[in-house]
């Protein structure tokens, strides 16, 4: 089994494969179509396995993904097992300005606590979406690294 299946549109392949890059550093497992479905492969099977063989999905949110018929049973797979969202079965990365209104799922994704904003030129973009992933796969949100020391009390 996998963690995650990232699903995007393909203009958002650059944004794909570099999400896979991050937590794929960070230790977890991904299926991504531009590395994991073979050429000549039935595409809407490689699809449907992605999606049954991963524990979560990642939507790569953008308007193209959000306009694709395509992308849809990516995300509707991971809503069928998860309609309340408590499983966090489907986690939304938005890689563009993008608003899901009037989209199929946008009652899903506005229910959705939070959707990552990622961000490549950002020197935080890693430990954010290491932050995501954990919280995804249900483990704690402690930091990768120590804090600093707190301020002295003033008493």
């Amino acid at each position: 089994m996998k963690d995650f299946f990232i699903g995007y549109n393909r203009a958002d392949r650059t944004w794909a494969e570099w999400i896979a890059w991050q937590l794929e550093a960070a230790g977890y497992s991904t299926v991504v179509q531009a590395w994991d479905f073979r050429p000549g492969s039935n595409f809407a099977l490689e699809m449907h396995l992605a999606t049954q063989e991963a524990d979560r999905t990642i939507a790569v949110l953008s308007p193209d993904f959000l306009k694709s018929p395509f992308t849809m049973p990516e995300w509707a797979a991971a809503f069928a097992t998860d309609p309340s969202a408590r499983k966090v079965k489907l986690l939304p990365v938005r890689v563009r300005d993008c608003d899901p209104s009037g989209h199929p799922a946008a009652g899903y994704l506005h229910r959705r606590r939070r959707a990552v904003r990622a961000r490549r030129s950002s020197g935080t973009a890693r430990g954010c979406d290491a932050q995501a992933c954990k919280a995804a796969l249900g483990s704690r949100l402690s930091p990768d690294t120590a804090t600093s020391n707190p301020p002295h009390a003033t008493a």
